[in-house]
This record gives C-alpha cells, sequence and structure tokens, in this order.
C-alpha cells in the first residue's frame, strides 16, 4: 500500500528541535524516489552545506539509501563517492551499548572521519575511544550533541599518525540513541568510503563477500584490502580462498594467524598477500576461527592509471552469522541505475556446502517487473551479474533477491560505479 513521508534537513553543530522539512511525499507501494542533489533541490540550499537528513513516515516500510560524492577534478568526468543506508529508529545505539568502528587510518596516503548524529531531543554526550592496530589506547574523544544534532570530527587520529586503528564509541548519557559511522578518504583522490559500526553476533565464520585482484570494465584493475579485528580473548583465524562461479568444497587455505585480544591485522592487498595470486583473480573470501567475536572489513578499489595518482573503492564489511539470509526471506537491494552515467552489478555467495538457486527479481523505480533471473551457486561459491539492469537502461531500479532452496544460507549485495571512473559504491540489502 502507500506510505508518506518527509524529510528534515539537520544542520551539524547546533540544536535541531525544529528541523526544516519538505513537504509531505506519497509513494506507492514497491515504488522508488530518486532524489539528487538533495540539500538544493529539496531545501533550497546553497553550498557550503553539511549535515544530516531525517525521514519521517507513517510507515515502517520505507527503507533508503545515499550517496555523497565528490565531483572529479583536472577535466575529467565522474565522481567519486560513498554510500550511507538510511538507520532506523531500532538501529541505533543505545546508553550503555558499545560499537566499533575499523579500518581506520592517518598517513600520507589516507585520512579517516568520524560523525554521529542524536537520534533524540535531548542532548547527549558521546565518547569515541581511540585504538591503534596492536590495541593500545589512544585516547578519548568526546562529542556533544544537541537534539537531533549532528557532527563530524575530521581526522579522528590526528597526532597519532603514521596509524592504523579503531575507534569504540559509546554514551552514558541516560536515554541516548544516535549512530556513528566512519568514512576513509584518499588524500589523492579524497575518494570517501563508508565504515559502518560492528559487534559480533554468534557464529566463527565471516565472509567477504567480494575480493578481487583483476581488470574490470572501462579500464578499472581492482585489488582489495581486508582488516580483521578481534573483540574477544586471544585467538587464531585463518582465510579461505572461494573463486567465482565454482565448486568451492575443498578451497585453498592460508596458514593459521594468531590475533591478540583487542588488535587488528591489515592485509593490504589480500589475495596477493596471502594466496599469491596474480591477475586476474576474483571470488570471495570465508574467515574461519574458534572465536566469535571477529569483526571484519574490505575495501576493494581501483587503483589510478594513466600515471594518476590515488584510489577509489567501495567498502564491504565482513559478513556474521547474523547477516546471512536463509531460504524463503526476501531482502532488497535499492539504488541501483544504468544510463551513461552509472551501471550496476550485483553479486551473491552461497554459505552452504550444497548447491542453491537464488531468485534475483529486477524492477524499476516505479515497481513494474523487469526480468526474473537465477543464480546458481555450488558448494561455497560466489557469482557477480554485471550490468543487471543494461537491459532496460536508462533506468533506476532495485532487485528482490530470495532462494527456495531447502536449507538455503546466503548473501548478495549491490554495487554502483560511476562510468567516467570506475569508482564502485557498495549498496547494502535491507
Amino acid at each position: 500500500g502507500e506510505s508518506s513521508y518527509q524529510l528534515g534537513s539537520l544542520p551539524p553543530g547546533q540544536d535541531n528541535p525544529s528541523p526544516r522539512r519538505s513537504h509531505i511525499v506519497t509513494i506507492a507501494g514497491g515504488h522508488g524516489v530518486r532524489i539528487e542533489h538533495v540539500p538544493p533541490e529539496v531545501f533550497g540550499l546553497q553550498p557550503d552545506t553539511v549535515g544530516a537528513l531525517v525521514i519521517a513516515s507513517d510507515s515502517d516500510r520505507i527503507i533508503a539509501m545515499s550517496r555523497t560524492y565528490t565531483v572529479s577534478g583536472n577535466g575529467s568526468t565522474g565522481t567519486f563517492g560513498q554510500a550511507l543506508p538510511a538507520v532506523a529508529g531500532n538501529d541505533l545505539i543505545q546508553t550503555g551499548e558499545t560499537r566499533r568502528i575499523i579500518f581506520f587510518s592517518e598517513d600520507p596516503a589516507t585520512r579517516a572521519n568520524l560523525g554521529c548524529v542524536n537520534g533524540t531531543d535531548s542532548s547527549i554526550e558521546i565518547l569515541a575511544d581511540l585504538y591503534e592496530s596492536g590495541g593500545a589506547f589512544l585516547g578519548t574523544r568526546t562529542m556533544d550533541l544537541g537534539p537531533w544534532g549532528n557532527d563530524q570530527l575530521n581526522r579522528v587520529f590526528r597526532g597519532f599518525e603514521p596509524v592504523n586503528g579503531y575507534v569504540e564509541v559509546r554514551s552514558t548519557t541516560p536515554g541516548a540513541a544516535y549512530y556513528c559511522y566512519g568514512s576513509v578518504l584518499d588524500n589523492a583522490t579524497s575518494d570517501p568510503t563508508t565504515i559502518l559500526p560492528q559487534w559480533p553476533s554468534s557464529g566463527t565464520t565471516y565472509y567477504i563477500p567480494a575480493a578481487a585482484l583483476a581488470s574490470g570494465s572501462s579500464g578499472a584493475f581492482f585489488q582489495t584490502d581486508v582488516d580483521i579485528n578481534n573483540v574477544g580473548p586471544n585467538t587464531s583465524f585463518r582465510f579461505k580462498w572461494l573463486p567465482r562461479d565454482r565448486d568451492n568444497s575443498n578451497p585453498m587455505q592460508s596458514i593459521s594467524l594468531s590475533l591478540d585480544s583487542g588488535a587488528s591485522l591489515r592485509f593490504e592487498n589480500v589475495l596477493a598477500e596471502v594466496f599469491f595470486l596474480s591477475p586476474d583473480a576474483v571470488g570471495a573470501l570465508a574467515i574461519e576461527s574458534p572465536s566469535d567475536g571477529l569483526l571484519a572489513m574490505s575495501r576493494t578499489y581501483n587503483v589510478g592509471g594513466g600515471g594518476a595518482s590515488g584510489t577509489f573503492g567501495q567498502a564491504l564489511a565482513g559478513i556474521q552469522e547474523d547477516d546471512i539470509f536463509r531460504a524463503g526471506e526476501r531482502r532488497r537491494i535499492i539504488f541501483l541505475s544504468e544510463n551513461g552515467a552509472f551501471r550496476s552489478n550485483v553479486g551473491c555467495i552461497n554459505a552452504t556446502d550444497d548447491d542453491i538457486d537464488i531468485d534475483i527479481d529486477v524492477y524499476d523505480d516505479a515497481g513494474n517487473v523487469l526480468d526474473d533471473l537465477e543464480m546458481e551457486l555450488e558448494p561455497w561459491s560466489n557469482d557477480q551479474l554485471n550490468r543487471i539492469l543494461q537491459p532496460f537502461a536508462p533506468t533506476n531500479g532495485y532487485v528482490e533477491v530470495s532462494s527456495d532452496t531447502d536449507g538455503a544460507r546466503f548473501y548478495c549485495y549491490g554495487s554502483l560505479l560511476d562510468n567516467g571512473t570506475s569508482d564502485p559504491t557498495s549498496v547494502s540489502p535491507r
């Protein structure tokens, strides 16, 4: 059925008890709306405008995704961007809870920012504890946010560089409800990569659903970095390499690697560093451990060509047990486009030792069914459907993924790529 929503603008560094609001929009079931350049188009705002948005709706069936991007310079075309999903009220971080944001770096190549938004009408204090990759505590930064306020700590590890590390966010304010995110930027391209907060769930197998050391479309060349972080006691883990579109019942495995409590390990160009692979290698990774206290994050990025410096890429979090889809469940991946500026891919991984079939229903933004595709995956296999909307271009749309295979366990993701830069942006399922 129909739902209504209204956007509100939340400028940073101030109280927002009565935010500027858009008009109320009604949207039919199964429909999507793409709003480009939200601050000027919806609120009439001028540069330089930063902050956050709130979406108020009469329905709990509204989902949303955003992309914030820089326009490439030097006379070239295209953009570099990052995705930030809308966070539902029941997904906000509460008083007494801790979330960890990993994969931070501050060095000549990379800088890292931490942003937070207050989801209440009362003032709150957020504490950000900084740690270096070995687990040593570096210090605490404080963010005081007024009602519906938001702020960003730029170069949050300034003063400790060069450093790889992570941040733990928490609040002791009674009734606090908030959300924080990380943004890691390449200093040469200013390409931002979103790092969302995590906390361990059950299960001792973790997945990086896409990893590459390979050429892509439009002259791109992609490689993958991985960060593994340990929330629990000292443990060990090993990687398993899961090449694309094949039976991975007996995968290549790394040696067992030790990881102390509170520590992180960064693997740059993981397929070359750990498995000594050569181009062109594409697939996924599994991480096996006796511990259920690990976190993982990856960044797959396009190395600048033509003598250019810097990179542009996308983050894919390590998939935990609670993230896996089961038979009979449906998930929607929105924010897909196929036109002169963008192309879209959808990838899936099989998290079982049996063959499974995944149904991928393709829709346009008006909710019209465009295609009904099927991905057949062998044990522990993975695959990617490139340019999934190309037969219907130009269009914006989404896909719904599901499986009727008994015992199916799988995960799917979307990737939106700028045709000018081949910058990929991850689109998480909802």
